[in-house]
């Protein structure tokens, strides 16, 4: 049976690296999307700023979780919550 915490580390790299360049974007809206924790191939990312309650922020966090997902076949699912621990999209 393979290593999870070892599979969890490698899809945090890569989420790393597609979360750093989708800030350079969300900043410019007042926003940031943060790696909160991954388990078992599902990752854990918080929302922080003016994307909270947007009209069309469940409309990004499907495309955030669909880029994520196909970026690394290791992701399970993408959950994100907001700044105050709440679940959104």
């Amino acid at each position: 049976m393979p290593d999870s915490g070892f599979e969890d580390f490698k899809i945090l790299e890569k989420a790393n690296r597609y979360i750093s360049f989708l800030n350079e974007f969300l900043r410019k809206e007042g926003s940031e999307l943060k790696i909160k924790d991954c388990k078992s191939g599902v990752l854990y990312l918080t929302m922080t700023g003016a994307c909270i309650g947007c009209s069309l922020a469940g409309n990004d966090f499907e495309q955030f979780k669909n880029d994520l997902m196909a970026e690394d076949s290791q992701i399970k699912d993408v959950v994100f919550y907001d700044s105050s621990e709440n679940i959104v999209g």
